[in-house]
């Protein structure tokens, strides 16, 4: 039984600029299977965000297709189903935010699938437990702080029941708390079976990933697990991408004579690493 999720074919898409098309991406084939956790990276430019909104239908490619759950994005009729089944959080909470307080926000989603008003309170009080923002349903959105805010957001996605939620940079504007606070939630909801696609350049939030997709000028380059993409420090430095601190400082150990295993990515399996040396 083929369990993919999202399938891209030959996908190219260029953003119209005067007379000379400027490609964001080109060629590009990716499959993504249920219950996945697929991180995105790329430095700026490299066709990453364009890559996610080809994913909700928000654009559709200039060639190829764009399969999601079966569904091809270029059938209008498939819309309403592909935006459901795939649901994505920004970089900005602020610009998904629509309502005054918050619990009327979550409930935006539900409210406009038509679901029976005792359903979308369901819901509404779920998806927020599931943030930990229970708590904060009758406060004003612009009173919370953005990790808050990030959470509203993401409690008003889970509660529109999605299949696949992308992440497209939704770390990037956060400090240290709401970044962790979020990447707490996208990895309990993969462990709930939503397939998660997340799109960042914070190279320390992806070690965890089941697999990382590497961009550069609209083509993916590099496709493999977070050991095996670390792995290749100098290819991502020629990608001007960097590597989480912990590698860093395993490549620096290991260059200066010590027994340091390739694929160290946590501070606890350096710390193991080293303890086993003396």
């Amino acid at each position: 039984m083929d369990n993919t999720i999202i399938k891209l074919e030959n996908v190219s898409f260029s953003y119209e600029s005067g007379d000379d098309p400027v490609k964001a991406l080109d060629d590009v084939s990716i499959s993504i299977k249920e219950g996945e956790f697929v991180a995105i990276v790329g430095k700026n430019g490299s066709g990453k965000s364009t890559l996610a909104k080809l994913l909700n239908a928000l654009l559709l490619p200039s060639e190829g297709k764009v399969l999601v759950d079966g569904m091809d994005t270029s059938d209008p009729e498939n819309t309403i189903a592909i935006r459901k089944a795939c649901a994505m959080v920004f970089q900005n909470p602020d610009n998904q935010m629509v309502a005054t307080i918050v619990e009327e926000d979550v409930a935006f989603g539900p409210e406009n699938l038509g679901l029976a008003p005792h359903k979308i309170r369901t819901r509404v009080d779920e998806s927020l437990k599931a943030v930990m923002m229970y708590e904060f349903k009758d406060q004003k959105p612009h009173q919370l702080s953005g990790g808050q805010k990030q959470r509203i957001t993401i409690a008003g996605v889970i509660a529109m029941h999605p299949k696949c939620i992308v992440f497209d940079e939704s770390t990037a504007m956060l400090d240290p708390a709401g970044r962790t606070d979020t990447l707490k939630i996208m990895h309990k909801l993969n462990d709930e079976g939503v397939t998660v696609i997340f799109i960042t350049h914070y190279m320390e939030e992806i070690t965890n990933a089941d697999r990382i997709i590497v961009m550069g000028d609209g083509k993916v380059v590099k496709e493999g697990t977070p050991k095996e993409i670390f792995a290749d420090s100098e290819g991502l430095k020629e990608l001007r991408l960097g590597v989480p601190e912990v590698v860093a400082l395993a490549d620096l150990l290991r260059e200066g004579g010590l027994d340091i295993p390739e694929g160290t990515l946590s501070e606890d399996e350096l710390v193991e690493a080293l303890c086993r040396l003396k």
